[in-house]
């Protein structure tokens, strides 16, 4: 192991490998307890959480050295965690005695302590994950922190709404927080509190697998690598499951008003009236007063917000696209 890795540690304020000799003035008393100043955040351009440039070229060069668990993450077992924890939401925790259910998750928390005590490990690949994670603006106080595994539905608005057997199937993440609760994440602004469930919980940067390295009972709403386009296929699951779990109580009987639209066939790339149960997608779009020009849309030419749409709904299997309002192709 390289000698220089081994007597340094990570430090999350200064966002460098330090030795003890050299530690960051926030862990001896010389910086206060209160974020980094707003000049400090300008110079370096740190978000508050996530790898800016500098962090990600750091953990990639501790990537290329010989790496081994610190003692805390040996016995912390995070492969274990992924596929043997099994956390629950506020809901489904409602009906089921609070305290064994803390007990049995007790195994699965990763305590962290107080900011000021974290130790991370530049050698430490899963040291090096919290590294990634941990937000920039702890003050030196913070309470007790911890790493709390949950089900990544609670990521989504709406999540209460979900079947019980989707939820079961949600990937798990790993997550900060300064209670024994997935409620309590740290620097979560989008968190709403009291009974406000519906809202997104746990939006804040976590640990996970990636899809296609998850465990198959448990790999729904898991992590992927980013692209610079949007995987549409992700869409279509939902919508099959919708249109044949749900029947008519999503499948809304077209109006008759709606058979006046005047639809885009993406196909044939044509005007037409709208068909009889027509299964369509639409658009919302302000036309601004621009006309297309004759032949837009068989030339392939409209404007591309038109153009992008007719790519989703060709994407989500749909063959109709309905511009609204009314779309002065014709």
């Amino acid at each position: 192991m390289d000698p220089q890795v081994l007597s340094h540690r990570l430090c999350i304020y200064c966002r460098a490998l330090e030795t003890p000799a050299l530690s960051c003035p926030r862990l001896t008393g010389g910086l206060p307890d209160s974020p980094p100043s707003a000049t400090l955040m300008a110079r370096d351009s740190r978000p508050v959480s996530g790898l800016i440039a500098k962090d990600a070229e750091l953990i990639h060069s501790l990537q290329q050295k010989p790496s081994s668990l610190c003692q805390r993450c040996t016995r912390y077992n995070i492969i274990d965690v992924f596929s043997m924890s099994e956390p629950l939401d506020e809901i489904q925790r409602a009906d089921i005695d609070q305290t064994r259910y803390n007990e049995r998750m007790s195994q699965y928390r990763l305590s962290l302590g107080q900011p000021l005590s974290i130790i991370l490990t530049p050698s430490c690949p899963v040291c090096r994950l919290l590294y990634s994670i941990l937000p920039r603006d702890l003050k030196a106080h913070e309470p007790h922190t911890h790493l709390e595994p949950y089900r990544s539905h609670i990521r989504q608005p709406g999540w209460e709404m979900f079947p019980t057997a989707f939820k079961s199937q949600c990937a798990i993440h790993l997550g900060l927080a300064t209670a024994w609760s997935p409620f309590s994440p740290i620097s979560d602004p989008f968190t709403k509190g009291g009974d406000n469930i519906r809202w997104t919980m746990m939006s804040g940067p976590a640990i996970c697998y990636e899809t296609e390295s998850a465990p198959p009972r448990r790999n729904m709403r898991n992590a992927r690598p980013l692209d610079s386009k949007l995987d549409l296929s992700i869409l279509v699951k939902p919508l099959e499951h919708c249109e044949w779990n749900h029947g008519s109580s999503c499948n809304v009987p077209i109006p008759p008003e709606l058979l006046k639209a005047r639809m885009i066939d993406i196909v044939q790339r044509k005007v037409i009236p709208c068909p009889p149960d027509c299964d369509y997608v639409a658009l919302s779009y302000v036309w601004g007063g621009v006309q297309p020009t004759p032949e837009a849309l068989e030339k392939i030419c409209l404007p591309q917000t038109i153009e992008d749409a007719i790519t989703v709904t060709k994407a989500l299997g749909r063959r109709y696209l309905w511009v609204y309002p009314q779309t002065p192709l014709s």
